[in-house]
């Protein structure tokens, strides 16, 4: 016995048995952790991408929040490997027998720590909204999944310990932030409810100034605060302004380039009046026009005039100044013959003649997108034998349907250093600008489309939200009439809004905030 005690042989056996029941142990827990950790990857994976295919969509619009449930669901496929059941996920909400739950907010405290002041924070931590156009960010939160823990669970039946939680979720917020860069500070009022550029491209537009403090109506057109949201962009031509007087607006208008720099759109645009000292000079620089308060700015590059000018005016330099001399029939200077004249693009027919539809307010500055006979008569004074005898006249470029494409069509054929024929004085091509740009769209304006009669306001406002940027090429140089002036223009297309990155000019950004 004492021989027996006094035998150390095999001792270390024991430590062995010890060591090796808690290294299995751990490997044992180690899978039981690992299961855990990767169905909370998965899980976390699928709700950030699930948030940021439903934020793309919160873009200001009436359906936004329904275009953000139903892009989730289409866009968003996933599994789930190790939990009770793996199984297809599914990008819905768990009332309709999906797997998230979408929160939709208008706004989020800027940290965890710190919510904005003033304000009634939900329980999500941000502003909840069922407001479909105030909708700016989603929290999006999976269900919870259940890993069944085989291991851990004999390890803690054993030991007595609580079991540790074998639920993974997923949680994440992502939102949707809009920039408008380098546009012309422009806006509008659309004829009516639901009209969209490009289902009116090739129609006409003639828009007025709004009134200061007046009801904003349709077919009004006004400016975007420079000192709010449009700021000049600090390496553009209006760079250092000073934003009181006209100096800033006129640059802001008439400047090519880089005129503004980004600036974010989402809540709205602040709106200005149209009545600014100036301005009709300044959009007419575009048209080799360098008049009153634009007539120092004939040699600068920054105001450079379009490719092509044609717009009834001959306008040669002289001396120190140019001179715009109007060339239009029955206008042009006395004693002009006839084969001398020009024209510029007409306006839509119905516009012409006042029997444009006449079913919401402002309709008679909308058209149609018809302009047969004027496009006959700007044949016959510029291409043809100006003796009105239409028939006469050979349509230099017949598939053009809209003045925008006959524009270009223009461009593409110039020869010899002029656009139109001699012995027209017009030619077509600047003649008071001696470096014109090269760039067909210097006549196009981006401008924002706001719907004036969902959105009530006069005057001055502030956050009015924009229905979509329209490309609007200039017809004609802008005229004055009295205190207001007309400015007329035809609808290319749509340009920006709803996921654009059109251009360069606008930026749709998509993040995980949380």
């Amino acid at each position: 016995m004492r021989r027996l005690t006094r035998d150390e042989d095999g001792t270390i056996l024991v430590f062995v048995a010890i060591a090796l029941a808690v290294l299995l142990g751990m490997i044992a827990l180690s899978f039981d952790m690992g299961r855990l950790a990767a169905s909370q990857s998965e899980l976390q994976s699928f709700a950030d991408n699930v948030a940021l295919a439903a934020a793309g969509e919160l873009d200001g619009r009436g359906d936004s929040i329904d275009r953000a449930r139903a892009a989730a669901a289409a866009m968003i496929a996933d599994s789930q490997t190790f939990g009770t059941g793996g199984r297809a996920l599914a990008a819905t909400d768990v009332s309709l027998g999906g797997d998230v739950r979408l929160t939709f907010m208008s706004a989020i405290d800027a940290d965890d720590a710190a919510p904005l002041a003033d304000t009634v924070i939900d329980a999500d931590g941000g502003y909840s909204t069922a407001e479909q156009r105030m909708a700016r960010y989603v929290r999006v939160r999976v269900r919870d999944h259940d890993v069944p823990l085989t291991f851990a669970a004999a390890f803690v039946g054993m030991s007595g310990e609580d079991e540790p939680n074998h639920a993974v979720s997923g949680d994440a917020v992502a939102g949707f932030t809009q920039f408008a860069c380098d546009t012309t500070p422009l806006m509008f009022c659309i004829p009516h409810t639901g009209w969209t550029a490009d289902a009116n491209v090739g129609d006409l537009l003639v828009l007025r100034t709004g009134g200061n403090g007046a009801a904003w109506q349709p077919g009004n057109f006004g400016f975007l605060d420079p000192t709010t949201t449009a700021i000049p962009n600090p390496a553009g031509p209006c760079a250092g302004m000073s934003a009181t007087g006209n100096k800033l607006w006129q640059c802001l208008v008439g400047a090519a380039g880089q005129v503004t720099s980004c600036y974010e759109i989402n809540n709205g645009v602040d709106t200005e009046p149209g009545q600014k000292n100036g301005l009709a000079a300044a959009f007419n620089t575009r048209f080799d026009q360098f008049d009153t308060t634009m007539n120092d700015e004939r040699n600068d590059p920054d105001y450079a005039p379009a490719p092509n000018v044609i717009d009834g005016y001959e306008t040669p330099r002289q001396g120190k100044k140019c001179d715009s001399i109007n060339m239009t029939p029955d206008q042009s200077a006395k004693n002009t013959p006839l084969n001398q004249e020009s024209r510029p693009l007409p306006v839509d027919d119905c516009i012409s003649s006042g029997t444009c539809a006449s079913s919401f307010v402002g309709s008679d500055r909308f058209g149609d997108g018809v302009w047969a006979q004027g496009r006959r008569a700007y044949i016959d004074t510029n291409y043809g034998n100006n003796n009105r005898n239409y028939a006469d006249d050979t349509d230099p470029f017949p598939t053009a349907t809209t003045r925008y494409q006959f524009y270009l069509r223009e461009i593409g054929a110039t020869s010899a250093g002029r656009i139109l024929g001699s012995p027209r004085r017009e030619t077509g091509v600047p003649q008071c600008h001696q470096n014109p740009s090269t760039d067909p769209d210097r006549r196009s304006i981006i401008a924002a489309a706001v719907d004036c009669q969902t959105n009530t306001f006069s005057g001055r406002a502030s956050d009015i939200p924009v229905q979509e940027f329209v490309k609007i090429f200039m017809v004609q140089p802008v005229g004055t009439d009295h205190s207001d002036f007309n400015f007329y223009g035809e609808v290319v297309g749509s340009v920006g809004g709803a996921g654009s990155a059109t251009d360069g000019t606008f930026r749709d950004f998509v993040q995980l905030y949380r």
